[in-house]
């Protein structure tokens, strides 16, 4: 697995927190943006109309009571009120020169003479109309129609070459007009001022936050850097390492709590593992002692004689299996038997020693295979109460005259190789260990000289591969067959040939039943 750069979870948050703060100042500066350009520009139009009313009604109030100088400083405070609206205004207005003023009233008769003006130079000497030919003449049209009609509006104008807003309508009791001249300047640049402002402090904001859930998401996460430490140590087999105390009931504190039930469970899993294997180390040997024992109770030297040649081999399924075979001379007589215990392991192997030791006592005092295979039945028929039997198959070759006696108790039929390959007829007839009253019988055939006789259990013909089909007789017929073109029919080849076709047929696949072979060759 490739290895990943380590990044702490609280770093990795802390990184997610300030992702969604950068979406959300672009969202809020849109709306500031949005706020800036509708909201502000309306509210301050808003704001100048009021302003305009409240000037308009003021000079209503104080015309015919006060001279030109008193109505000068009435609404020279009046501009002044305007322009605290503007965060770069100064206090001293400048009487000549008004470059300091941001909004400013002017009062004009009829025909467009300064009634005031905040340079007091123009009052009565500079017409309006003719400040403000530099906006063209439909637009001074537009607003002479405008202020004749006594109506409170506002529109664009170039006064003094500089471009402006004018709010104005008429003074109800006179022909004057009252307007406010704003600079666009002046409008621009509070709006921008307060915009950059209230972003400042979004952003500020959204730091500040971010510093503190960073601070608050590394202090949270630090039971879990104990907690991980604590793992290191546990995969590493120190399985008391100690956990963190922790203060709060939490998700943490819920996966400390796990975490030390699972220190408590491996801890008593490995104890209980040690003593299982130490216990499982033991059967195994003790099955290791069985298994040799059972082999040491089978024919392992095979010695070569004038008129018979004898090999054999037993593969156990597990440890210990439940296949047998047997062989001795007596009297010139070859006495041979195989067989093959229902299911495998331990308990089959009990009823293979049983049998065999049977076999060998029966055929010591017996002449005849139907009567040795009898006795065995009636014997371990006896208090069977698993219902455990062994298919049987016992033969009786005369060394001189080849005739063969056998009696077949439900094992497979031995197979008669010479020039060919054939099954040896067999009557079909119960297991030995069923039924105490099954009748036996005993067949007869003559076995020609330089023929082979190959005895064997289901393990051969029922062996499976990878895909649970079974090697079967047209194979175990098909080795016979090559051997007999090839005339390589002594017992241990014959037996390696077929041992080494099983095991490459079922490949990998573990064996699925004990697998015993006994080959005989009358010279």
């Amino acid at each position: 697995m490739k290895n990943k750069k380590f990044l702490p979870f609280s770093k990795l948050l802390s990184r997610r927190i300030l992702m969604v703060n950068v979406v959300t100042i672009s969202v809020l500066a849109l709306l500031v943006i949005t706020f800036i350009t509708i909201g502000l520009k309306d509210m301050t139009n808003a704001y100048f109309i009021s302003g305009l009313y409240g000037c308009h009604e003021s000079i209503d109030k104080r015309l015919g009571k006060v001279d030109n100088d008193s109505l000068y400083h009435h609404v020279k405070r009046l501009d002044v009120g305007f322009n605290l609206f503007n965060p770069l205004f100064q206090d001293d207005i400048n009487e000549k020169d008004n470059k300091s003023v941001w909004a400013y009233n002017v009062v004009i008769d009829s025909v467009g003479t300064y009634i005031y003006h905040p340079d007091r130079q123009r009052i009565g000497k500079r017409n309006f109309f003719e400040d403000i030919r530099q906006s063209g003449d439909a637009l001074c049209k537009e607003l002479v129609i405008g202020l004749n009609s006594n109506e409170m509006s506002h529109q664009r104008i170039t006064i003094d070459g500089v471009s402006s807003y004018i709010f104005y309508c008429g003074v109800k009791v006179t022909p004057w007009r009252n307007a406010i001249i704003v600079p666009i300047d002046g409008l621009v640049v509070p709006l921008i001022i307060t915009g950059l402002l209230l972003l400042t402090i979004i952003i500020l904001g959204m730091l500040v936050a971010y510093r503190i859930s960073r601070f608050t998401i590394r202090r949270a996460t630090i039971p879990l850097q104990h907690l991980a430490k604590s793992a290191d140590e546990v995969a590493q087999g120190n399985f008391q390492a100690p956990l963190p105390e922790l203060q709060y009931n939490d998700e943490i504190s819920q996966l400390r709590d796990s975490f030390a039930n699972m220190q408590e469970s491996l801890t008593q899993y490995i104890e209980q593992l040690k003593t299982t294997t130490a216990e499982k180390a033991a059967m195994e040997s003790e099955l290791s002692i069985a298994r040799d024992i059972q082999l040491s109770m089978v024919p392992t030297v095979f010695p070569q004689q004038e008129h018979i040649d004898i090999y054999a081999s037993m593969t156990p399924a597990k440890a210990v299996g439940g296949d047998l075979y047997d062989f001795f001379v007596r009297d010139g007589l070859l006495y041979f038997c195989i067989g093959d215990v229902s299911g495998k392991g331990v308990p089959a192997a009990l009823f293979m020693t049983e049998a065999k030791s049977l076999f060998r006592a029966y055929a010591s005092d017996e002449s005849t295979p139907d009567s040795i295979v009898s006795r065995m039945n009636n014997n371990l028929s006896l208090d069977n109460k698993e219902c455990m039997f062994v298919t049987f198959f016992v033969g009786i070759l005369d060394l001189t005259s080849g005739l063969l006696r056998y009696c077949n108790a439900g094992h497979e039929a031995p197979i008669i190789i010479n020039k060919t390959a054939e099954p040896l007829p067999v009557n079909p007839i119960y297991p030995v260990g069923l039924d105490a009253d099954t009748p036996y019988e005993t067949q007869e055939a003559v076995i020609a000289p330089q023929t082979t006789i190959l005895l064997y259990t289901d393990g051969l013909d029922e062996a499976m591969d990878a895909d649970e089909k079974q090697f079967g007789d047209e194979r175990i017929f098909d080795v016979l067959n090559r051997a007999i073109q090839t005339g390589e029919l002594s017992p241990k080849p014959l037996i390696e040939r077929m041992t080494q076709a099983v095991h490459h047929y079922v490949g990998d696949t573990e064996q699925s039943d004990d697998l015993t072979m006994l080959c005989l060759r009358f010279n």
